[in-house]
């Protein structure tokens, strides 16, 4: 890219230093011609030559018209890559985009799921745990006096085939969080797809 651009801007160079001889030229024509004329090498050609006003605006067009981009511009503007909860849950990325969990809670309920999903958050992954421990140390933005110890136990499918040891979906319910609006706390340990994780922090609802 480096070299590109350099190519780009001495090609840059020469043309503006061509338009300008052009400029020169075109103004002393004028002056020769007739002294009646006005010196303003511009206005004597007849050309205008506002878009040399300054050296930057001819860069640019010049840069423009010979087709170069400044991709890492460009790549900057571009929206960050994100994922959809397919619960609509509170989603969290497991390592450099190499997988997910969503959490959620059902409201008035006090029940607590947690999904085990892939890089994409669009497929369920299952998980060889015999169960998740959530502690749960906030609740509706007040501290605990003593953490709240959630144990995820796997949820059984029969449609899936789901069960304890190859499940993707855990879950707990505690009286503490049925009229709960937010919680926080920490997941202590999961591994998937090979992959282990340790001390997650992770919240209800989305932020």
């Amino acid at each position: 890219m480096a070299t590109r651009r350099n190519t780009a801007m001495e090609i840059v160079m020469a043309i503006r230093q061509l338009l300008m001889s052009i400029s020169v030229i075109a103004a002393a024509t004028g002056l020769a011609g007739c002294e009646s004329k006005p010196k303003d090498g511009a206005a004597a050609s007849g050309q205008n030559m506002d878009f040399l006003d300054t050296e930057e605006d001819a860069d640019a067009r010049l840069m423009n018209s010979l087709g170069y981009v400044n991709k890492d511009a460009d790549e900057g503007n571009q929206p960050k890559h994100t994922h959809t909860a397919p619960h609509q849950g509170a989603l969290f990325q497991l390592g450099d985009h190499f997988a997910n969990i969503e959490l959620t809670l059902a409201p008035g309920e006090g029940l607590v799921t947690l999904y085990a999903l892939d890089a994409h958050a669009e497929n369920a992954v299952r998980l060889s745990h015999e169960s998740l421990e959530l502690t749960v140390t906030t609740i509706d933005g007040a501290k605990r006096a003593e953490p709240l110890v959630l144990t995820l136990a796997p949820y059984e499918n029969a449609l899936t085939g789901e069960k304890p040891g190859d499940s993707s979906e855990f879950r707990a319910s505690s009286a503490d969080l049925t009229s709960a609006k937010q919680f926080s706390g920490v997941l202590k340990m999961v591994t998937i797809k090979g992959e282990t994780y340790n001390d997650l922090p992770v919240h209800w609802p989305a932020k």
